[in-house]
């Protein structure tokens, strides 16, 4: 058992200065795909191609999860994955038709920010106008850009969305000091002084009382900016699945790598889903 140290959730970080620059507007939260690949290829447009209008997060496994659950599937059912090759297809399709249409940069530039570092995502590099990211990583993707950012959430329903612990706090349940265990969880996650200094880094606090606490001391605009959208769409989450299997970082890193063979050219969309399906039901089994 675990208890959530912060809540956070996928959104979509755009660059606000730039679009007012290129007199496009904003991307807006409960955008259809389409709705949103339109917009993007617009943007690149406006550009004169300069700047894509998305980042292409086909590698990225919180976009596609998001979109599986749009259409009904899951990630995960227990210890296999809950989706088969034919769902893995219609997505890398949906992100090849976005880059014939230019909406997404480079697959060079895709895969030189595939690694999540915040200082390599295209929307802070100025490659693109919008990027895949955790809510809370606002704050660190503003300090990497003279722009100001902002947030909606990612394109599809909003119930698709849950609220999810960006990190649990949990003992050992072997220790010879439970009740201290207990009392030091609690002390973390229910202290009103102990969230002021834990802040919204993680995301927000788990407990209710303490962000009625710490929010009103938020003097930090991309802080702000962040903790107002995840408490915007808090109420429309629907319902979060199991955690992740054992394996589950393993079956990130083989996603992104046959969305890079797509991507590349390297390998066509139905052989690289087709791959990935097998070699993560192995990486499962294992």
């Amino acid at each position: 058992m675990a208890v959530a140290a912060a809540q956070n959730s996928a959104g979509l970080v755009f660059n606000r200065d730039l679009l007012r620059r290129l007199g496009e507007p904003t991307p807006r939260s409960g955008m259809s795909y389409p709705e949103y690949l339109t917009w993007a290829a617009r943007v690149t447009r406006a550009s004169d191609g300069r700047v894509a209008g998305t980042m292409d997060p086909s590698g990225d496994h919180r976009a596609f999860w998001l979109w599986l659950r749009s259409r009904g599937n899951e990630f995960y059912q227990g210890r296999k994955l809950g989706f088969d090759s034919p769902e893995l297809i219609d997505w890398f399709e949906l992100w090849q038709r976005a880059r014939a249409a230019r909406a997404t940069p480079s697959a060079a530039l895709v895969q030189q920010a595939n690694g999540g570092e915040p200082a390599r995502q295209l929307v802070v590099t100025g490659h693109t106008a919008a990027s895949f990211a955790w809510s809370n990583q606002l704050v660190e993707l503003q300090r990497h850009s003279r722009d100001e950012l902002g947030i909606v959430s990612c394109p599809g329903p909003a119930a698709a969305q849950w609220a999810r612990a960006s990190m649990y706090w949990a003992g050992f349940r072997g220790t010879r000091h439970p009740d201290v265990v207990a009392d030091v969880i609690n002390f973390l996650t229910t202290n009103v002084d102990a969230g002021r200094v834990l802040g919204f880094d993680r995301g927000l606090s788990p407990h209710l009382n303490i962000r009625k606490f710490v929010e009103p001391t938020i003097r930090d605009t991309s802080v702000r900016t962040s903790a107002t959208f995840e408490l915007s769409v808090a109420d429309t989450f629907g319902t979060a699945p199991p955690p992740p299997p054992t394996g589950h970082a393993r079956i990130r890193g083989l996603l992104v790598t046959a969305a890079e063979s797509v991507q590349s050219g390297r390998s066509t969309i139905r052989a690289a889903a087709w791959r990935f399906v097998a070699q993560a039901a192995a990486a499962l089994a294992a």
